[in-house]
């Protein structure tokens, strides 16, 4: 293995460790640095890139109210998009970091003027941070800001919850909660619905240290290392793999700075890019390593037999429970289809075997 790393890659690998090592720890340093700059961040929910920090659905049973969805984007009159909430409205902002203070600002509107709901002109929105209570705020039947300070927290994400009520005595349970029902121009609309959520803001109210997101940290050291292990043994410099590599920190640092309100769902996706880029770059070692372990395999005797006991055992597990207890159709469905799976695998090994060999020399 280290002979073909040193002819592949042409520097040994402790040279290679030790400078992967070094970039790692430069992006975690940027990273916590990054951390300490002020954040102001908005979010528009008109759902254009909001999912990643609220749920949707168009159900109209209760447990969608106690779960805090939100239906899905619609249009005013005047063209701006927003989102009706329920009684409650819950929405999650991941790898903010923690001790942080923060000024959160809600767009919203509260009830129409025609509500066919007489017994309350407009419910009272009470505001709780990580599920502490920061704040009662009265909604208009007209667009507006609501701002409210939120006390710091060791957690890195932040939940912010909104649950309507009628009184702004106490935190209404999740089963308690309140929303209206039709207006005079939409009488038939049966939805419980509670505000018109155009948006939230939040700024930075505290100056203290932010504690980085440890998550985030190790997200974004995996994505550092697996492209210095993607690109690294592919080529005879140093300059291009770690470039990529410094490049990739260095992004990383920059969005957490300027807005890591986005660093989580962006990290959830560059992962799996990284981790194709990889498999792509070592096809070859591995196609050849699985051939390999082929190769042996069938040369073994207690093989056949080992890969026999395991799909015995696989049948027994997947199917045994349901067959003795009712002879379930579903369950003798599934039995035959992985027994003829697992038969075809075993009769046609060979094949499979010169199958990789063709892909491995073609790629």
């Amino acid at each position: 293995m280290r002979q073909w790393w040193v002819g592949r890659a042409g520097w040994s690998m402790r040279t290679w460790l030790g400078t992967v090592g070094a970039l790692a720890v430069a992006t975690l340093l940027l990273l916590a640095l990054a951390y300490q700059f002020p954040l102001r961040a908005g979010l528009s929910t008109d759902g254009l890139g909001d999912q990643p920090f609220l749920g949707t659905t168009e159900a109209l049973d209760s447990s969608a109210t106690e779960l805090g969805l939100l239906y899905p984007d619609e249009m005013d009159a005047t063209g701006r998009r927003f989102r009706w909430t329920r009684g409650r409205a819950l929405l999650a902002f991941p790898a903010l970091g923690g001790g942080q203070g923060y000024r959160l600002t809600v767009t919203t509107e509260g009830w129409p003027a025609d509500v066919l709901r007489r017994d309350l002109a407009q419910p009272l929105v009470h505001v709780l941070a990580n599920g502490v209570p920061v704040g009662v705020f009265t909604p208009t039947s007209a667009i507006a800001d609501y701002s409210l300070d939120l006390p710091a927290d060791p957690q890195s994400t932040l939940t912010v919850d909104l649950r309507l009520a009628d009184s702004p005595a106490l935190t209404p349970p999740l089963t308690q909660t309140t929303a209206f029902n039709g207006t005079t121009l939409y009488p038939n609309d049966n939805r419980p619905l509670g505000l018109r959520l155009y948006g939230v803001a939040l700024e930075s109210a505290g100056g203290g240290f932010t504690m980085p997101d440890l998550a985030t940290l190790a997200q974004a050291l995996l994505a550092v290392v697996l492209v210095c292990l993607g690109v690294g043994p592919q080529r005879r410099r140093l300059g291009g793999w770690l470039a990529a590599g410094g490049l990739l920190g260095v992004g990383l640092a920059l969005l957490v700075g300027l807005n890591r309100l986005w660093i989580a769902p962006i990290l959830g996706l560059l992962l799996p890019l990284v981790g194709l880029l990889l498999l792509w770059r070592w096809r070859g070692p591995l196609l050849r390593w699985l051939a390999d372990w082929q190769r042996r395999a069938v040369s073994s005797g207690a093989f056949s037999l080992g890969l026999a006991g395991a799909a015995l055992l696989l049948l027994l597990l997947t199917a045994g429970p349901a067959l003795v207890r009712a002879f379930d159709p579903g369950a003798i469905i599934v039995a035959s289809l992985l027994g003829s799976l697992l038969l075809l695998v075993l009769l046609r090994w060979d094949d499979l075997n010169r199958t990789l060999d063709r892909l491995n020399r073609r790629l």
